[in-house]
């Protein structure tokens, strides 16, 4: 008799986690990198047959900014679909939540030491607004030249105070162009480096990197050490891509984001 129990009770054990709910969360970690976290919430809107809909809220490890989304999970944890299309008025628009990011400021100490390295020349601000800006950028990062006109606009309007530090992640020429930029800088203002190589259209920066071979092999030994230091300390703390943005809130905190933002939000 006990040996019938345990023989049924092994088999409803068995049949118990063969129709166990899947773990609808293990399964969203697998869409984002490891840097974010990822928390998902039921929730009624905009229901699918044979899927379970979430919110997911996004957090990047060590940024300011979450990111909310919807996420629909079949049920039984096979598909998924990460993005829902609307047709309306001839026209097709992404389903979003009401409230599509927020944003919290963390320690930026770390950032001010980095900063501490470089000379004052190579840290040149733009425009005199309260709100000061930091944009790490790529010369040859399409996102950065985006990002890099929005706040230009605004540092003409004197609505922020900007900063623009190299993040060479794309390659020799992109140091190379970095090293350009920082010589315009430190002779000549930062207005004038933005328009010469970091803002410019690429085949300017391709340009000026080809017609200055000479001057890039003298600023080597002066800038590539420093570069590598900067690349090397936005990575150590999670800031994997171009642009990076850090707008100071305080002397030691700061809301940092990765990726393009509209910065008028941040404006005061």
């Amino acid at each position: 008799m006990k040996k019938i129990f345990l023989t049924f009770l092994g088999l409803v054990l068995m049949y118990s986690f063969a129709n166990a709910a899947p773990d609808y969360t293990a399964i969203a970690k697998k869409l984002v990198p490891p840097n974010v976290n990822i928390e998902l919430k039921q929730t009624n809107d905009f229901q699918i047959s044979g899927f379970k809909t979430f919110i997911a809220t996004l957090k990047p490890q060590n940024a300011s900014v979450t990111v909310y989304k919807y996420l629909w999970i079949s049920n039984d944890g096979k598909y998924v679909i990460p993005n829902l299309l609307a047709y309306t008025n001839n026209s097709i628009t992404q389903i979003e939540p009401k409230v599509k990011e927020s944003y919290n400021t963390v320690n930026i100490e770390w950032f001010n030491r980095v900063l501490s390295t470089l000379n004052p020349d190579l840290k040149k601000s733009f425009g005199n607004g309260k709100t000061e800006v930091y944009i790490l950028s790529d010369p040859y990062c399409p996102f950065c030249k985006e990002q890099l006109a929005q706040a230009i606009e605004l540092a003409k309007q004197n609505k922020i105070k900007l900063y623009v530090i190299p993040f060479d992640v794309h390659g020799e020429k992109s140091t190379q162009a970095s090293m350009l930029f920082w010589d315009i800088e430190s002779k000549s203002n930062l207005a004038d480096a933005l328009a010469k190589v970091e803002a410019a259209p690429f085949e300017s920066v391709d340009k000026i990197v080809s017609q200055n071979q000479n001057l890039i092999k003298q600023l080597t030994p002066k800038y590539q050490a420093k570069l590598h230091y900067l690349k090397e300390e936005f990575f150590k703390h999670k800031l994997n891509g171009t642009p990076s943005i850090i707008i100071r809130k305080t002397n030691t905190k700061g809301i940092v984001i990765v990726g393009l933002t509209n910065l008028a939000n941040f404006v005061k």
